[in-house]
């Protein structure tokens, strides 16, 4: 988690070519604020104090802190709201941030988050209509060509503008992906590491094995066009879940003290030392803190996707940051001049 500053890309001409520079917030702490509290109470806070998706949030606290699981019918409805605070995230993404980044209007007037679609106002058919057309959700390559040739939702015209006028090169980037399952003992807390090296656990990590996923990298590497399909193809999975009765990825315990839960963003992992039931320590390892790494998937990408001054530089750069999705207020600055900033 961040302190609330504003992280800065500056995009800045070098030697006949072009160089990013990130200025990433300080992350903070949240021990000191826990210290002393019953671990409920500090979970309950932990969903509170973030930037997005606080159930999720809050269930990896409570993972981490060995408290009870919900069952039956609780674990149910905890599920689907989890789902639906992340299908609204992505809804945000299609509807308002991605068409931004390219310099469109967002789609059929919507300015902000509050009047993006919202799962929780519609069936998840209806929502899964606006998000992917009457077709429905495209599993493999020719279909999500076909999808984005169509021009049926606002996401499909911003992947198609992706995928057919830019170089596929833009914006690649290959760290190690955090799988499900993996041991919650190899993290560094401090460093936002993982077996002593940056890491990836974005949402393109989460859903990686699918066909389409592993059809785009096979066809373009893991560039701009993978991480944003990742969000249709997660989108995808929780509309088919929801349809269904309740999502099955339920959050877990990686190791004693360990919680993990999944964001719309991707995984974020707890880290719990208590003390005669009590908050004695509480760290985070969010998808922004790995991204904001000095080698993470921020700086990579950035590297890949802004060398050449020639070329829609300040589109590939903002459409980076939302690939990305830093989770902070953010301001792109160009030339000396600030030419995008986003509130999240």
């Amino acid at each position: 988690m961040i302190d609330g500053g504003a992280l800065i890309v500056t995009v800045a001409r070098r030697g006949g070519g072009l160089k990013a520079v990130v200025d990433a917030p300080t992350p903070i702490s949240l021990s000191r604020m826990m210290a002393g509290k019953p671990a409920a109470e500090a979970a309950r806070l932990a969903g509170l104090m973030c930037d997005s998706c606080p159930l999720a949030h809050e269930a990896a606290a409570r993972a981490a802190f060995g408290l009870p699981a919900p069952v039956g019918a609780e674990a149910e409805d905890m599920a689907r709201a989890m789902a639906l605070e992340t299908l609204r995230e992505h809804a945000f993404k299609f509807a308002v941030a991605w068409p931004r980044a390219l310099g469109w209007p967002a789609a059929d007037g919507v300015e902000n988050p509050a009047s993006a679609p919202d799962p929780r106002d519609d069936e998840p058919a209806l929502l899964a209509s606006a998000v992917f057309g009457d077709a429905g959700a495209p599993m493999r390559i020719a279909d999500f060509e076909r999808w984005m040739a169509s021009g049926a939702t606002p996401a499909a015209r911003v992947l198609d503008h992706v995928w057919r006028r830019w170089d596929s090169r833009w914006g690649r980037a290959e760290l190690p992906l955090w799988r499900a399952g993996a041991r919650g003992q190899a993290l560094d807390w401090r460093e936002a590491e993982y077996d002593g090296a940056p890491f990836e656990n974005s949402v393109a990590a989460r859903v990686a094995d699918s066909d389409l996923m592993r059809a785009i990298e096979a066809r373009r590497g893991r560039g701009l066009a993978w991480r944003l399909t990742a969000r249709l193809v997660d989108s995808a999975r929780l509309f088919d879940a929801l349809s269904g009765g309740a999502p099955s990825e339920a959050p877990a315990a990686l190791a004693p003290g360990v919680g993990v839960a999944q964001t719309a963003g991707g995984a974020v992992f707890a880290f719990a030392e208590m003390e005669e039931g009590r908050v004695r320590g509480f760290e985070q390892i969010t998808p922004t803190d790995c991204a904001l790494h000095p080698d993470g998937l921020l700086r990579l990408m950035l590297d890949t996707g802004v060398r050449r001054a020639k070329g829609p530089v300040q589109e590939i750069a903002a459409m980076t940051i939302e690939a990305v999705d830093p989770r902070a207020p953010t301001r792109l600055v160009m030339d000396g001049r600030e030419r995008r900033a986003t509130l999240h």
